[in-house]
């Protein structure tokens, strides 16, 4: 937390004359349909402050900074992780805090920052350089890292260089969240395909257990070029996987219809090294964006006690569009997953990423006017025949303030994550006020 206050106040006394500043107060509060019972809530209101701003010191110099803080006002105190400040109740992050220096094409950064290399919307295997706090499997923020950025070059041939010298941890959703599995466990391990789980269940974190000091001394290099409609790139990084795999404590007893957990149960989030090399193309015509991503993980850790995949391999494919719809552009975008995995997907909110082992998206934006959009958006996962899908609508008024609201729906025939959150379908609504 010292990290952050010096670099806040760092931030704050840059001239008044060379800033600006920009920031909201946001409320989104989900409403179940259904009651999962004690410990969980059927309301989940959260708070989010966010407060940006640029310091332009010279035309080769300037500060950036961003910081987030995040409230689930019901989720129970106790952190998900051995960081105590960072739990679901009370989520504070610096997403970016750094200083830049340009010079010709080049520029250095150094400080907290968020680095994304995919090319497509959404899911990305190439977007694996920071971790994430998993609250909510539709409110996943990245958390800021503390980092050493190099960029130089120019269309023809750009290069990026990044060196993270401590990760921080990802952050698991609080013990009475109703993200954890309530009903089921799946894919354990072997002999341990599916355990059922008792109404008076209990879930507890441990401490953390990281392999081959991953969090340490993470760093990657991307290659990237423009050719007229064409973007190429080649990215290579090694350092902490941004999902943790969960290693649990479980005890178990047989009964005549299979396998029972016992209260309570211990949770150890297992934080590994990974190498990913991955690949991407964009297209951009006229009228159609094409966009392509391939990534190869290896796990360079030894995580066979655990359960961790030893690699995966994701690809997808993407597409892009604008239709006249009277005097606005409906935005479409479809999308097609297809990740080969040696390790069966257990159904822990951190495995997320498994959602899209076979999977087809699509995405629907229609601004019908300066004040309201429409939206809407479907996963169909054929792994587990899962289907979720959302639609809502927002109104932006005299640009200070905003309010939304949504249907959250998901669905799925057979165990999974989907299968998982089928009691979590929900409304929710969002007000924003702008400053």
């Amino acid at each position: 937390m010292n990290k952050f206050i010096f670099i806040l106040a760092f931030a704050l006394c840059g001239p008044a004359g060379a800033a600006t500043f920009a920031g909201s107060l946001k409320s989104s509060t989900d409403f179940y349909s259904t009651d999962l019972g004690k410990p969980t809530d059927q309301t989940t209101p959260y708070f989010q402050f966010d407060l940006a701003s640029k310091h332009k010191f010279s035309n080769r110099l300037r500060l950036q900074w961003k910081l987030l803080a995040l409230s689930n006002v019901v989720a129970e105190g106790k952190g998900s992780t051995e960081e105590s400040p960072f739990n679901e109740q009370l989520y504070l992050d610096l997403p970016e805090a750094y200083v830049e220096r340009k010079w010709g094409s080049s520029k250095l950064r150094l400080g907290m920052n968020t680095v994304n290399w995919g090319v497509v919307d959404g899911y990305s295997p190439s977007n694996v350089i920071n971790t994430s706090a998993y609250f909510h499997p539709l409110r996943t923020p990245k958390r800021g890292s503390p980092t050493v950025e190099l960029q130089s070059g120019g269309e023809a041939l750009g290069a990026h260089a990044i060196y993270i010298p401590r990760q921080p941890r990802g952050i698991l959703p609080a013990v009475d969240s109703r993200w954890l599995p309530r009903d089921v466990l799946v894919n354990l391990g072997p002999g341990l395909p599916r355990v059922a789980i008792p109404d008076d269940f209990e879930y507890e974190y441990g401490s953390e257990i990281e392999l081959d000091h991953a969090r340490d001394n993470n760093y990657g290099l991307k290659l990237n070029s423009h050719t007229g409609s064409w973007d190429f790139q080649v990215t290579h990084f090694e350092g902490a996987s941004p999902f943790p795999k969960i290693r649990p404590s479980l005890r178990v007893i047989s009964t005549p219809g299979g396998f029972v957990a016992q209260t309570p149960y211990n949770l150890d989030p297992v934080t590994y090294r990974i190498r990913n090399s991955g690949m991407g193309v964009t297209y951009a015509g006229e009228k159609w964006i094409y966009r392509f991503e391939s990534a190869y993980t290896h796990t360079v850790s030894d995580g066979a006690t655990f359960g961790i995949q030893p690699w995966c391999w994701a690809n997808v494919a993407g597409v892009e569009t604008n239709i006249e719809v009277g005097r606005s552009a409906l935005t479409v975008i479809a999308q097609y997953y297809h990740t080969d995995v040696s390790v069966k997907a257990d159904n822990y909110i951190s495995s997320s990423y498994r959602l899209f082992d076979r999977t087809g998206a699509l995405v629907l934006r229609w601004p019908v006017n300066d004040a309201w959009m429409v939206h809407g958006s479907t996963l169909i996962e054929t792994k587990t025949h899962g289907l979720f899908w959302t639609a809502g609508v927002e109104q932006k008024i005299k640009d200070v303030f905003k309010w939304g609201v949504g249907w959250r729906d998901f669905s799925a025939q057979d165990p999974g994550l989907i299968k998982t959150f089928d009691k979590n379908d929900h409304v929710n609504l969002d007000l924003t006020y702008f400053f």
